[in-house]
């Protein structure tokens, strides 16, 4: 039978969160009835708790139970209110008036994008008509590349100022996209601003934070030393992703490659970094346990280390995540607290999110933890299917073990925010893990010992060597049949079933009761059957869409679980742009196939039940009963005269066909206009004001999203 005496920080932290959570998605409209509940339930189990211990009624302990899981709760609420800054009233999101001009701090160091260089600034003054006001706010500044224009020199610390107005980040605009306004919001960040290196100026450096101001010196050195020691591009990128957290100098292929083999892990400093050099200096840091006092010194020793390895990578949230984890069960083994390990990883979760409440809704902090828990839980059980005499393959199961329980407790998370699952991620960890400890000891000796002229040079090459021979094993794995499957859609719903379900599997063999093994039946029912119903539900969609993509014209149509693309030739090439934008919506609608069609011919689909004729500068498209009308190229005004005789329910305006909707309605009357995201920002904010004010309804992908329209 399941106890929870033995469980006490995983409760705290438990309700601790549960407060957390709801503050995120349930904001309080009054924080003094929070106030209130933690203050009223605090003083409630004081009382309580002494009036049990002096009258020896633990009958009570129930109670002070459930005032403790209360006080945790409010606590995590008002926690979440206090460190979320949308709240203040001087924030950027409650300001009314145009800003021309804003006073701001760099927060990191300047990383290089495809087109840009992007740095995060926390703004404390604005200029609002022409008066200079309080503000607060964090801000992403892209400054565009130019190549007649100095590479921008941005240090954490130094204090711009900003020409312009900071954007409120857009929403997605298909259904099911990546919602970068939230994940940014979970972040503290609402705002963006793109502009050149003529827009801002360097005026002062600030004096706060100068050890974040020192991390961030001593990692732009150590990444120096690696691009110099380390030669090759795809190499040196490796090298700072494993060594320092850095991922900005890595391709595109090379991220698939690794995301496909499933180690992804592997290109951010995380918890199995920390972990091998945790381990590494206990083996190195054991004999001084030997010494008087050598438990203290082990201690200090072993957390300075730790502390110091997060300082030289820019104490990034994922290193100090992994560092605290590792901080806290060092402490906890060498002081020899009897306490279980679940509650070791509790401390160090309450510590971080204590911080920084807003750390729960990273991807990275619930995989870092639920993997670790999954490891120290399910491996054990793992390890005891196999039994090996010899050392070689013992070791090799261990490995393989630590792997099987690390996918079985992330794997329904990875799907949910991923849709994809690595197949050979056995073989991948069994082939690449082996090499990671070997990489991070000759990485951090190679930064050790850059000083060293012909020394530093041997470790950068053997180290070069070995990233290569890493790359090659990956890029060989993700080229065998099957290597990945992808485009698998979870709903909220489904993943608590997979996790209630293998949670209760697990629990048949250690509670030896049949009750569990019902529960993990009947989630597996439930499930099964959803998926059934979802899927008949997809057999019979049929729908039209146009989508934003990029500025590339489109028409969508989908029956069934096949997708048809009306386009130029090339859209099926433009991987990154599908993927980003339409892949998961389409996954969710339970599509696997997409056919792409030419816009520049005549086409037609009974079994779909459309028919598209193409002109010279525009289209004719029937659907289902609905006509659409595709102006694909600029029109002048008396060519707007042929389209007297036609009529149409839709009409679709591409590539800035029309320069005014005054003209072109006095020819012809849509039920409807759609402006797609091909006309540009300007043209297309044009025509939407005339449609508004002709009366006409009208879609502006721009700025309204998707168009889909279902039969």
């Amino acid at each position: 039978m399941f106890k929870w005496t033995s469980y006490a920080f995983v409760r705290f932290t438990f309700f601790f969160i549960l407060g957390i959570c709801f503050g995120l998605y349930k904001p309080p409209t009054s924080i003094k009835l929070w106030h209130l509940l933690f203050y009223g339930s605090g003083a409630a189990y004081i009382v309580v708790f002494f009036i049990s211990r002096f009258f020896h009624r633990f009958a009570f302990t129930p109670v002070t139970g459930c005032l403790a899981g209360l006080m945790l709760f409010c606590f995590g609420i008002l926690r979440t209110f206090q460190v979320t800054e949308a709240h203040h009233p001087q924030h950027l999101l409650h300001q009314p008036d145009t800003i021309t001009h804003y006073l701001a701090v760099v927060q990191n160091s300047l990383q290089k994008k495809t087109k840009s260089y992007r740095t995060r600034l926390r703004v404390y003054q604005a200029k609002v008509k022409g008066n200079w006001v309080p503000a607060v706010g964090q801000v992403l500044l892209y400054i565009k590349k130019d190549s007649l224009a100095p590479v921008p020199r941005l240090q954490y610390g130094q204090v711009l100022l900003v020409q312009g107005t900071p954007l409120r980040v857009a929403p997605p605009k298909n259904p099911e996209q990546f919602n970068y306004r939230r994940y940014l919001a979970q972040q503290n960040i609402h705002h963006q601003h793109f502009a050149t290196s003529l827009n801002y100026q360097v005026i002062d450096t600030s004096s706060v934070h100068s050890v974040l101001t020192l991390s961030e010196t001593l990692r732009s050195y150590c990444d120096a030393q690696l691009k110099a020691l380390v030669k090759g591009s795809q190499e040196y990128g490796i090298a700072t992703a494993l060594l320092l957290g850095v991922k900005d100098h890595i391709d595109s292929d090379i991220k698939n490659a690794y995301s496909g083999a499933g180690l992804m892990h592997l290109l951010a400093v995380s918890g199995l970094h920390i972990g091998f050099i945790y381990l590494i200096l206990h083996l190195l840091l054991k004999p001084l346990k030997q010494l008087p006092g050598g438990e203290l010194w082990y201690l200090l020793t072993m957390v300075g280390c730790l502390w110091l390895y997060a300082f030289i990578t820019g104490l990034s949230a994922s290193v100090m995540r992994a560092v605290t984890m590792f901080s806290v069960m060092a402490v906890a083994k060498a002081t020899n607290r009897r306490t279980n390990i679940y509650n070791t990883l509790a401390v160090s979760a309450f510590a971080l999110l204590v911080y920084n409440p807003l750390m729960v809704t990273s991807v990275g902090f619930q995989l870092s933890y639920i993997a670790v828990a999954g490891i120290v839980y399910i491996q054990p059980k793992v390890y005891q299917w196999l039994h090996f005499t010899h050392w070689l393959p013992d070791y090799l199961w261990q490995l393989t073990s630590v792997s099987i329980a690390a996918q079985i407790a992330t794997f329904p998370l990875a799907l949910y925010y991923f849709h994809q699952f690595p197949n050979y991620f056995l073989l991948s960890n069994l082939l690449v893990l082996p090499l990671a400890p070997v990489l991070l000891v000759l990485g951090i000796f190679t930064l050790l010992l850059s000083f060293v002229p012909w020394l530093s040079e041997i470790l950068g090459y053997l180290l070069r060597l070995f990233i290569e021979t890493l790359n090659m094993v990956i890029v060989a794995l993700n080229k065998l049949p099957l290597a990945i499957t992808e485009g698998i859609y979870l709903r909220t719903a489904d993943l608590w079933l997979i996790y209630v379900s293998v949670i209760s599997f697990f629990w048949v063999f250690q509670y030896k009761k049949l009750y569990y093994l019902k529960i993990s039946v009947g989630c597996i029912l439930v499930l099964a059957g959803a998926r059934l119903y979802n899927n008949h539900q997809c057999q019979q969609q049929q729908e039209f869409a146009i989508f934003q993509l990029n500025k590339h014209p489109h028409l969508q149509f989908t029956q069934g679980t096949q997708s048809f693309f009306i386009a130029k030739a090339g859209l099926q090439h433009e991987h990154q742009t599908l993927g980003f934008n339409i892949d998961t919506y389409l996954w969710s609608k339970g599509i696997r196939q997409r056919v792409f069609l030419d816009a520049r011919q005549n086409q037609e689909n009974k079994e779909i039940g459309f028919a598209y004729r193409k002109k010279e500068k525009y289209a004719l498209l029937y659907w289902r009963s609905k006509s659409f009308l595709i102006l694909q190229k600029y029109l002048r005004y008396r060519e707007l005269k042929k389209f007297k005789s036609i009529k149409t329910d839709y009409l679709i305006i591409q590539n800035r066909a029309v320069w005014s909707l005054a003209r072109l309605c006095k020819v012809i009357q849509p039920t409807h206009i759609i402006i797609d995201d091909s006309n540009g920002f300007y043209r297309g904010r044009k025509l939407y004001k005339e449609a508004q004010h002709l009366g006409v309804p009208c879609t502006w992908i721009t700025q309204n999203g998707a168009f889909i329209l279902r039969q």
